[in-house]
């Protein structure tokens, strides 16, 4: 039995590549688009390294949306899977299950740095997708020799075919990213509370994503305009 594509379903639905605020990272996210244009995946590896809310998951996501729509939801799941490491349901004997032909996306790889079993079998499944002309996108923390791992050969193959950055946004980019993605979710937010969420809460943008999801549950149910004083209302 395979493992089959198990991505969150608000999220499926949100992300593509048309909707990720690229600031400093417009190369990575052409390269990326350009390289998954069509319904095959590149033969060379992929490593995608970048700080904790930098959007590695979101291309992840929008790489998995743009096959869905190339080939149709019901194909998709036969043609991809995605297992986010982080998540500690995720076992090493989860990756045994995946199909080796398909395209294989590992979120935050770098959480299994350090434990020689579950490398072990991150190695493996490199090796098996390898053999089978499946496809391979993997993102991490950092570059695979600056996360702990511990064996060798794991660091040569993750340090192998395309590697890209993703480097954080500035402070006038990530209130352009929250503009961005309130207009995706059908809302105008305007940039005196934009400009209160970036000074005062935290500063990765998965963290201001989830407040810009808040603020909208909370102002849809009370009927109420985006402000600062409603702002520091619901999220106090």
């Amino acid at each position: 039995m395979t493992q089959q594509l198990a991505l969150p379903i608000r999220v499926r639905d949100t992300a593509q590549f048309s909707n990720f605020f690229a600031g400093p990272n417009g190369t990575t996210l052409q390269s990326l688009s350009r390289l998954f244009d069509s319904d095959s995946w590149p033969l060379d590896p992929i490593f995608l390294a970048g700080h904790r809310g930098t959007g590695k998951s979101h291309l992840l996501y929008a790489v998995a949306n743009r096959l869905e729509c190339l080939t149709g939801k019901d194909d998709v799941t036969q043609r991809l899977s995605y297992l986010a490491l982080s998540d500690s349901s995720v076992s090493a004997e989860m990756l045994e299950t995946l199909a080796a032909d398909q395209l294989v996306l590992l979120d935050d790889v770098n959480v299994w740095a350090g434990n020689l079993a579950n490398e072990q079998a991150l190695f493996a499944l490199y090796e098996r997708v390898k053999r089978a002309g499946g496809g391979w996108l993997a993102s991490s923390s950092a570059s695979a020799d600056a996360v702990g791992f511990k064996l060798p050969d794991l660091i040569s193959r993750l340090s192998s075919g395309l590697q890209f950055k993703l480097e954080p946004l500035s402070e006038d980019e990530r209130m352009e990213a929250l503009k961005l993605r309130a207009r995706h979710r059908g809302f105008t937010i305007s940039e005196e509370p934009v400009r209160y969420l970036v000074k005062h809460f935290a500063r990765d943008m998965h963290s201001l994503f989830e407040l810009l999801e808040t603020m909208d549950e909370k102002t849809l149910q009370a009927g109420r305009k985006v402000t600062v004083p409603f702002l520091k209302e619901i999220l106090s």
